[in-house]
């Protein structure tokens, strides 16, 4: 099982913030579990790649793929925040402040760049 998410901790003015929680990965048999970032927010599962990624500040998150083994993949985008990550297919629909990016998951390569970025309807209908 993948696990994800984001705490809630009080903060200065604004009274609330978003802390990445990390994700893991946890073996149900045993209870046994394995942190894949202790720094991603979000995660997805799609064309056999484990996808970790984060929105909470700029040090390292970007998207992250694994193997189902656990093994490293593709690393991309480097200290930009990901906003969020959509699958379809073998693709990858990842939301960063500067665009949306259209990842083929199978090679971990960018095969289009929307700017300025777009909400994914608007991609997937066409804009009116």
């Amino acid at each position: 099982m993948l696990v994800f998410g984001r705490d809630f901790v009080a903060s200065g003015r604004s009274g609330v913030a978003s802390v990445a929680a990390g994700a893991s990965l946890v073996n149900l048999g045993d209870w046994t579990s394995r942190v894949l970032n202790p720094r991603a927010g979000g995660a997805a599962f799609a064309a056999g790649r484990l996808l970790v990624y984060g929105s909470r500040g700029v040090t390292e998150p970007g998207l992250r793929s694994y193997t189902l083994e656990v093994r490293k993949g593709f690393h991309l985008f480097d200290r930009e925040q990901v906003w969020d990550v959509q699958t379809a297919g073998d693709l990858a629909y990842v939301r960063t402040p500067r665009a949306l990016r259209v990842v083929d998951l199978k090679s971990g390569s960018v095969v289009s760049k929307i700017v300025p970025p777009v909400e994914l309807l608007d991609v997937i209908v066409g804009s009116s």
